[in-house]
């Protein structure tokens, strides 16, 4: 094999990364979950979705999920993603948690009206609220 195929593949692989898009109305936002499938969330912490530079961040009050995103077409692309394993003894906070993560991974497609964000995909749809930055 030629010295320079390794490398070739490695930039070609590259340019399909995920890359966050830095001008969209999304970047450097954070979104409270108001209804999961129309379910308010099932968990005491506050649920909610945050876009920090190239990451995206979503919980639903027991695990953390972190991964790379940007928009395209009206659709959210992000992931993989990155998530913490503590276990969910709350089945209703559980499966919630499970929804999110394959809305997420789903490519949804984004309704996006003033403080207003909805998700959805074939199978899930989340509301979300946007949080005002502290003044």
């Amino acid at each position: 094999m030629p010295r320079a195929l390794p490398a070739f593949l490695l930039l070609c692989l590259a340019g399909c990364a995920i890359r966050p898009t830095a001008d969209h109305q999304l970047a450097d936002s954070e979104w409270r979950l108001t209804t999961l499938d129309g379910a308010a969330p099932a968990g005491n912490k506050p649920a909610s979705l945050s876009f920090k530079g190239s990451e995206v961040q979503a919980s639903i009050g027991c695990n953390r999920m972190r991964g790379a995103w940007h928009v395209e077409e009206q659709r959210l692309l992000a992931g993989p993603f990155r998530q913490t394993t503590v276990e969910c003894r709350d089945i209703g906070l559980f499966e919630q948690e499970q929804a999110l993560q394959s809305l997420l991974v789903a490519g949804p497609k984004m309704d996006l009206e003033g403080d207003r964000l909805t998700l959805r995909s074939s199978g899930h749809q989340a509301l979300l609220q946007k949080i005002s930055p502290r003044q």
